[in-house]
């Protein structure tokens, strides 16, 4: 069957290692992550409309980008102000699978699962253990084990640390 390959991007330090020069990639990216990406197929927002539309630390011209932003972004709803917004199939992708979804991230693999990817490779997704997205990272990990599940596979540059904590098998390596 035909390869369908999508990068994951978001804001964390591996982003620069993401394929933008290879156009057999499709970028998925984290609107939050624009100002880093040299290219992107899909931008997702899924925050509320209230989120979005309050001014943000990290680029005070956040909602003015989104309105003029060209590359389709897909949010909870289409909306006017934001030309480029598509509605996420969220009934869609309820319906076929487990409501698990505490990051952005496992709403774009679930997506990219109804789909048809095949590969999914993640720069700038890391969730990281000690940072304020703690709480985002196991239903990443779950999604990316769906998608393993489904004979998708995944690719982690090296420094991002999704599933790779623990470090020791538990009971063989974990109890000395």
């Amino acid at each position: 069957g035909r390869l369908r390959k999508i990068a994951i991007v978001g804001t964390a330090w591996t982003v620069h290692f993401a394929p933008w020069d290879d156009p057999t990639w499709e970028i998925w990216a984290h609107a939050s992550a624009a100002a880093m990406c040299q290219r992107v197929d899909r931008y997702f927002d899924l925050h509320p409309q209230k989120f979005w539309t309050k001014p943000k630390k990290w680029d005070k011209s956040y909602l003015q980008w989104l309105t003029r932003n060209p590359v389709p972004i897909w949010m909870q709803k289409r909306y006017a102000e934001v030309p480029a917004s598509i509605k996420y199939p969220k009934e869609r992708v309820m319906a076929e699978f487990r409501p698990y979804f505490t990051s952005q991230a496992a709403w774009m693999i679930a997506l990219a699962l109804t789909e048809g990817v095949t590969h999914l490779v993640f720069f700038g997704t890391h969730y990281s253990s000690d940072s304020e997205y703690a709480h985002q990272r196991p239903g990443c990990e779950y999604w990316m084990g769906q998608a393993e599940g489904r004979c998708v596979q995944i690719v982690l540059p090296p420094g991002n640390p999704m599933l790779r904590t623990p470090s020791r098998l538990y009971g063989y390596e974990s109890h000395d």
